[in-house]
């Protein structure tokens, strides 16, 4: 029989979750600076190898700041109730292999953010490091985090990703509820404003557009469907059907 673990390791391993979103957006971010950089992380093997280790000497107290956010972020961030049920799983087809669950953590990343944007405000230390060396990165890491939460208001509170044999490999659907309207909008404008800084290989369509599109232009797309009810994403358009 499978042990749960207690309420509080759930708890402290969500926060963790949370707070890793923003150190391995921190870390993305730092890992594209210039091998110039790069060397003087290795001068002085002695210090511990962290994303932040380089900035401590030049913002002291930074290692606080991180510990003090990380309390706030365990304590202050409000989760997703457990769930023992699931609405999707009986719309999947008997043939599937894989079925994994993610609760729906938008909300939470968007308080998490509210948290470090109030951080910001008030701790010098961590206000100074973020407008220095994460002036570049510090606005995009902000802002994907906010998008993913403007998502996180149109989908249920479980997203499923799920698979079925077909082949050599097998097909992966990925599956959510609708909680309002207006998601196929919000996507289709999402992916524009993106596409202007680099291409996007995804196409969003409804009910009727599906029903019309042509196999040979998107057998290699990744296509969503957004219907009032669900929304389906699926690599290729014969996946998605």
């Amino acid at each position: 029989m499978l042990q749960i673990p207690r309420r509080s390791t759930f708890r402290t391993s969500r926060t963790a979750f949370i707070f890793v979103l923003f150190l391995s957006s921190l870390c993305g971010a730092q890992s594209g600076r210039s091998q110039n950089a790069h060397a003087q992380v290795n001068v002085d093997t002695r210090k511990a190898s962290t994303p932040w280790s380089v900035d401590t000497d030049k913002y002291p107290g930074l290692t606080s700041a991180f510990s003090e956010l990380f309390q706030k972020l365990q304590h202050d961030i409000q989760f997703p109730p457990s769930r023992s049920t699931s609405r999707l799983l009986p719309l999947l087809p008997e043939s599937s292999i894989l079925y994994v669950a993610v609760s729906n953590y938008g909300d939470a990343a968007g308080q998490a953010l509210t948290i470090f944007q109030r951080e910001l405000e008030k701790n010098p230390t961590l206000r100074d490091w973020w407008q220095g060396q994460m002036a570049e990165n510090g606005p995009k890491i902000q802002d994907a985090i906010k998008k993913l939460h403007d998502l996180s208001e149109y989908l249920g509170d479980e997203v499923v990703i799920a698979a079925a044999p077909e082949g050599a490999e097998p097909n992966f659907l990925i599956i959510a509820e609708v909680r309002k309207p207006g998601l196929k909008k919000f996507l289709q404008d999402t992916i524009k404003e993106q596409s202007a800084k680099s291409p996007l290989p995804l196409r969003i369509l409804d009910v009727q557009e599906l029903a019309a599109a042509q196999e040979r232009h998107s057998a290699q797309q990744f296509t969503v469907l957004v219907r009032p009810d669900f929304a389906v994403a699926g690599f290729n358009l014969h996946t998605v059907r």
